[in-house]
Formats: structure tokens, C-alpha cells, sequence
């Protein structure tokens, strides 16, 4: 029964690639506009700034390209990122378990991804069924942020509870500007995703001055150390448990702490906080972003609406390097309290 519910995903998946592909990119705005008081990108020659920091390049890749889940990860081009995730069974990885996503709206991105992939279900597969208005917010408008055009709040319909692979798991989302994972996130689910750090994030989960943006040791000091410091239940659980979710290169700066030095600083440092303070390993496509800016031809603006937030092929790539992760993890270490029942929405102690 396990392949032939790998093959019913995988042709629900193949499905998708024969709609219409510019349903899932998004037009190639080279005037981005940031929040009231930052209107101007002061970034405006982002490959510059992407290749004086990697030599890396997306390439062409048939094999990649061709085929899903991959294939939703490669951009508008058919280039494919330099280093790939590995793919099997995406249901069989994630069997029994409920998993948490707790960030902001880069998390919540990614949590998107996730149910795209693990529902089959590409057009709407993390939306709220039947909500009035959801159908403006399909294919790459599930990963729209602004209240403007057809996107126009489409983040709020998105379902925060989703029960994918027929039933076999169970999707959490619990979003916030400034989120902190708590010992009840960990004792009822057996994963949990963990990312912020554009917004700023005062200590408490409080939004805090301008300059807490993208700032590693207010990360530091205020959320990793704090969170696996203290508690040994929390960090035990912790080392089995939680990932973090890596920051991503961002081809646009609209403020003074935005730039590409400081974003790298925190994609760097924040990821280390978290490893040493709690043993979590990262997800991360900070790499494979700037390297794909940095990319001629890759056409990387149309996977983006705003040089910020990525769509699906970028949060694809993290949705697919977490489930592997995750089912690297031996099951004897998941030590959450509650377990998936295999009948879709029931969760048993």
C-alpha cells in the first residue's frame, strides 16, 4: 500500500506541472516597493551583490526539471539549484507524526510548501477549503503577503491545521512576528519548525526597535540561549525534535537593517545559536538563493513579488531539505505525547 499511495502523490504531483507554468511565477517587478517610510530598494543591482559573495550557479538539470517533487523547486528557466535535496517517499517521511511550523511569514512560507507537496494538492492544497475569496489565492498566490492586486490577503486563507497524506499526518501552523517555541509545542508534536528573525524581535516574543532586525546577538540572547538554557526537558526534546529554519538571501534592502552583510551575519550566527544552544539542525536555502540571483538567466524576479519573500520553487526546496531531515531522525527519539491517528483530523493521546 506504501508505493501505491507514493504513486497516487506522485501522479497528483505530475498533474500540476501540466497546468499553465506562469500560474506559478510571479511578474518580474523591478520597482519593489518596501513598508510606508521605506519605499526606496537600495539594492537595485542585486546580482552584483549575489556574486561578490558565491561563485555557485543554478544550471540546467533535464533530469532535475523533469519530474516531481524536483521539478517545483527549478526556475522559470528549467535551471536547477547547485545542490539538491533528496526525495523518496515524502509521506512515508513524515508517517504518524504531527509537525509545527512556528515563525514568521518566511516559516509560514514554508509550511505552504510543505502542504502543497504532502496534500498532491498544488492549486489550493493550504487553503482554507470553501473560504469565501480563496479562489483568488491559488497556485503561486498561496505564497502572496500584501493587500494589493489579486493577492490581496491571501495569507489569511491560509488553513493553520491541515491533515495531508490521506491522513497519515498532521500540519500545525502557529505564526507570529516574533514567535518563541514553547515545552507545549514540543510535548504535543513530534516536529516543529522553527524560524523569525526579519522582523524586530525584543526577548519575550515582544516587537521591539527598528534595529533588533536581523540582529544575531539579539537572537542570541534573547531566544536561542533562553529557550534550550534552562529547562532539560525542553532541551532533550530539543535535540530530537526541533529545526531550525535558516534565513534566505534577500535580493532587495528597503532600511538600514536589511542590507545583504547583515542579513549573511544572521543567516550565519543564528544557526550556530541554535545548534549550540539546543543541538538543532538547519534548514536552510540561503545558498541556493544567492546563488540563484546570481545566476544569468535564471529569472530568478518572476520567484518573487516582492524581493523579500520567495514563492514555491525556494520554500520548496526547504519543505523538501525538512522532511528529509525529519526522517533521518530514528523514530525511537520523537518523544511528543500525542500521535497522528491514521483517520484524517483525529489526534490520539
Amino acid at each position: 500500500m506504501g508505493c501505491l499511495r507514493a504513486a497516487i502523490l506522485a501522479a497528483s504531483l505530475l498533474a500540476a506541472t501540466c497546468d499553465d507554468e506562469a500560474l506559478w511565477f510571479f511578474g518580474a517587478d523591478a520597482e519593489w516597493t518596501g513598508p510606508v517610510g521605506y519605499l526606496k530598494n537600495l539594492m537595485p543591482d542585486a546580482e552584483a551583490v549575489a556574486r561578490a559573495g558565491t561563485d555557485a550557479r543554478w544550471s540546467a538539470n533535464a533530469s532535475a526539471c523533469g519530474a516531481p517533487p524536483l521539478n517545483h523547486t527549478c526556475s522559470p528557466s528549467r535551471l536547477a539549484a547547485p545542490a539538491l535535496p533528496r526525495t523518496g517517499d515524502l509521506c512515508a517521511a513524515v508517517d504518524g507524526l504531527s509537525i509545527l511550523v512556528v515563525g514568521d511569514s518566511y516559516a509560514r512560507h514554508v509550511y505552504v510548501a510543505l502542504a502543497l507537496l504532502l496534500s498532491g494538492d498544488l492549486r489550493a492544497g493550504a487553503l482554507k477549503a470553501g473560504a469565501d475569496g480563496a479562489a483568488n489565492c491559488h497556485y503561486a498566490k498561496q505564497f502572496g503577503e500584501h493587500a494589493k492586486e489579486a493577492r490581496q490577503a491571501c495569507r489569511l486563507f491560509v488553513a493553520k491545521r491541515l491533515s495531508v497524506c490521506g491522513g497519515r499526518a498532521r500540519l500545525r501552523l502557529a505564526e507570529a512576528a516574533c514567535p518563541e517555541v514553547t515545552l507545549v509545542n514540543l510535548r504535543r508534536n513530534q516536529v516543529v519548525a522553527y524560524g523569525l528573525g526579519a522582523h524586530p524581535c525584543a526577548r519575550g516574543g515582544a516587537k521591539g526597535p527598528k534595529h533588533l532586525s536581523y540582529n544575531a546577538t539579539a537572537f542570541e540572547a534573547g531566544f536561542a540561549r533562553p529557550l534550550c538554557g534552562g529547562d532539560a526537558e525542553i532541551r532533550d526534546r530539543a535535540a530530537a525534535q526541533l529545526f531550525w529554519l535558516d534565513t534566505h538571501f534577500r535580493p532587495s534592502s528597503f532600511g538600514p537593517y536589511d542590507g545583504p552583510d547583515r542579513v549573511f551575519d544572521f543567516h550565519a550566527r543564528a544557526a550556530a545559536a541554535m545548534r549550540a544552544a539546543c543541538a538543532a539542525p538547519t534548514v536552510s536555502a540561503y545558498d541556493d538563493t544567492r546563488a540563484l540571483v546570481a545566476t544569468p538567466g535564471s529569472q530568478w524576479r518572476r520567484m518573487t513579488f516582492d524581493g523579500v519573500h520567495w514563492g514555491l520553487q525556494v520554500n520548496a526546496l526547504k519543505a523538501l531539505r525538512l522532511l528529509d531531515r525529519v526522517a533521518a531522525v530514528p523514530a525511537a527519539r520523537r518523544v511528543a505525547e500525542h500521535r497522528v491517528d491514521r483517520r484524517p483530523g483525529r489526534v490520539t493521546p
